[in-house]
């Protein structure tokens, strides 16, 4: 009967151990969530700055520059031909011919203009959604690893748990069977 105690005993604290290395795994576990930090994440400024600039162009069109030296070209151009018209003695036709040259210049810089724009307005386009994809990518990157890191706790909390309730059910039927011995021993059962 000393020896079957003893056996009882012998497993008893077996299973407390298993129980004491359960419980510290789920507190490893519960530790490693409390650590845990939500992620976040950087946009690379490069993009950032980019896109600023690339909306600044949109809203400018041709660079003033140019528009500039276009609009020089054209009162060169008329003051040449109403020059010319006066040296021809053309008079009012020669003044409307260089007006409607002159017009039509000005109608050709602002559709170049418009058309620069508009070149403009895509590239900011393009620009965005490149920052919208790396936004995805490091995003997609970090929460990966965030809830690699939360599953990881989280299994950690369960497997704890799992082994503590396996201890105390093995413990339970160790104690009842250490009983029933007991029990046959004394002549009750």
């Amino acid at each position: 009967m000393a020896v079957a105690a003893g056996v009882s005993l012998a497993g008893l604290a077996i299973q407390g151990i298993k129980w004491y290395q359960g419980n510290k795994q789920k507190e490893a576990g519960e530790q490693a969530l409390k650590s845990l930090v939500k992620p976040t994440y950087q946009i690379p400024e490069e993009l950032k700055q980019n896109l600023k600039e690339s909306e600044l162009r949109a809203l400018e069109g041709l660079p003033t520059e140019q528009k500039i030296e276009y609009v020089r070209n054209i009162e060169r151009n008329q003051q040449q031909s109403l020059w010319g018209a006066s040296q021809l003695k053309s008079g009012l036709m020669g003044i409307q011919s260089s007006t409607s040259q002159a017009t039509d210049a000005y109608t050709n810089l602002v559709s170049i203009d418009a058309a620069q724009r508009a070149a403009n307005e895509a590239i900011v386009q393009r620009n965005r959604a490149a920052l919208a994809d790396a936004r995805d990518r490091e995003f997609g990157v970090i929460d990966g690893r965030y809830q690699q890191s939360l599953a990881s706790g989280q299994a950690m909390i369960g497997a704890g748990l799992q082994n503590q309730m396996q201890a105390m059910d093995t413990a339970g039927s160790i104690a009842m069977e250490g009983t029933g011995f007991y029990a046959r021993k004394k002549g009750l059962g």
